[in-house]
Order: structure tokens, then sequence, then C-alpha cells
């Protein structure tokens, strides 16, 4: 039976393996693994902590009241965002410059394009201007 392949747009047998799937697929697993390489690692729970702790253990888009937030000071499923993926950059994991503290909700729009990059920096950055003043 023919079918047409996802990944190089030709048609094949059923049973035939593909070339260029084989290879969207090793690089698939590979970005997985180095992920979750990143989060298993004793590193990125002191990284994390620290990032809570400088946040105020709050969620920062709740705190600035951006559209859809329910309540301001949530403290509540709180998670740590990088703002640029793992996916495009690895180097940037542990870096704090690149770390937010959302809640579930804004993590998701964070995730999906709503929060932009821009204005996550943005809050990363006058996060960490605070701490140092207040060293």
């Amino acid at each position: 039976m023919l079918i047409s392949c996802s990944a190089c747009g030709k048609v094949h047998e059923r049973k035939t393996e593909c070339k260029a799937k084989k290879e969207k697929m090793c690089s698939r697993r590979k970005k997985y693994t180095e992920a979750v390489s990143v989060r298993n690692r004793s590193i990125w729970r002191k990284t994390r902590e620290r990032v809570l702790e400088r946040d105020s253990y709050m969620c920062q888009a709740c705190a600035r009241q951006v559209p859809g937030t329910t309540k301001r000071y949530n403290a509540t499923q709180l998670e740590v965002h990088h703002i640029t993926p793992l996916e495009e950059d690895i180097e940037l994991a542990y870096e704090e410059g690149n770390l937010l503290t959302l809640c579930r909700k804004h993590h998701e729009d964070a995730e999906n394009g709503t929060l932009s990059r821009q204005w996550q920096q943005d809050v990363a950055e006058e996060q960490i201007r605070k701490a140092i003043e207040n060293i």
C-alpha cells in the first residue's frame, strides 16, 4: 500500500523506511532528551529556586496585571519559564536573565506567544535590577 510521506513529501510503500523521516525523528528525540536532562540536574533546581526567590514567589504576569489576570498576587501553581526555549538555545538553560516566574495560565500564554518575548525579557531584567539593588 502506498502512502504520502509527511517528512519528504514523496510517495512510498508503507513499510519503506524513509531516510528523511528517520532523521527528523532523531532530531526531535535529541532536543527532547536535552530539555529533560536540563530539568533533572541539581543546578536547575538551585537556579529555579533562586529565580522563584528573586520574583518573590509570585507570578510576574499576575503582579503586573496583564490581560486575563484573575488575582494580582498569585503565588499558586508557579512555574519557572525559559523565555528563549531550550530547544532554541540550550546554552541559556541556567541564565537567570532568561528565566521568569509565571503561574500555569501565564506560562501557557508565554509558550503560545500571547505574552511577547520582549515583554518577558524586560520583566526578567527589571527583576534582576531590583534584586541587585536590594543587596
